[in-house]
Order: C-alpha cells, then structure tokens, then sequence
C-alpha cells in the first residue's frame, strides 16, 4: 500500500506504508470515512493540518507525555512543569492546565517532527534498501 501525499510547497510524494501500519490505515478509514482525493488527516473544517498548529496541539504534547520533551506530574491546584532550557538549566513550575504545562516558557529541545524523515532513510538503509531507492522515497530537503 502506497499513500500519496501533497504539499504544495513541497510538491507531491507517494509514500510506502509498511505491512504493519496498512490495518491502522484501515480502522482510521472505519472510523472516518473519506471521498477520493481528500485529506486523510484535516483539521475540523477539513482543512490541512497548519504546520504551527501540528506542533503546537499534537507534536508537542506527544514528546511531553513520552518524557522526551520535560515532563509534567499533575499536581494538588494544576500541573507541576519540568524543562531544561538552552542553557542546560533544569526548572520546574506549577501551572494551572495541563495546556500551559505542555507549553512552559523557554523550553528548548526535543524531537523535531523533520527529524523522522531522516529516522526513516536511515532505517530504510539499515534494512539494505539501496541509497538511490531511498533518493526516490525519501527526496533530499530542499
């Protein structure tokens, strides 16, 4: 299975799938029937997903609840904070919502979501695809 995908700065890529991830595919399709030629994952007026808003809704908080971003311990009155910022200083703040924690001040660091295309080349080597089939399915940025 192969999925096209499209940006239009970035023009249009087909991407394999891996045998494993076809069945989630499928159950996301179950539950949220698309047409043809629409967007798999669209924001709630079925827009694309913005970059910014990716990374600020969902991105983020995925690498703070794997502790690969700080962390967050909820706490009597709010969320207690962790983060380490440029400096390699450690702090901790209590913040009301579970929101402002995902999100302290001078926070720096962490997974960035460009970061997987180059997981992905290099584990696609790692596996003995040849360099100028990953050249294909995973093009050089820009």
């Amino acid at each position: 299975m192969v999925i096209s995908v499209f940006h239009a700065a970035a023009g249009r890529r087909t991407i394999p799938l891996p045998g494993w991830l076809q069945p989630i595919i499928g159950a996301h399709f179950a539950h949220w029937p698309t047409e043809d030629n629409t967007r798999i994952f669209a924001n709630e007026v079925g827009a694309p997903l913005r970059r910014t808003l990716f990374r600020t809704r969902i991105w983020r908080p995925a690498l703070v609840r794997a502790r690969l971003l700080g962390d967050i311990v909820r706490a009597d009155g709010g969320f207690d904070a962790g983060w380490t910022d440029a400096h390699g200083t450690k702090h901790t703040e209590r913040l009301r919502t579970e929101s402002a924690a995902m999100h302290p001040p001078h926070q720096t660091g962490g997974l960035r979501f460009h970061d997987l295309r180059h997981s992905y080349a290099t584990w696609l080597v790692d596996d003995g695809v040849p360099p100028n089939m990953v050249q294909r399915v995973v093009p050089p940025s820009a």
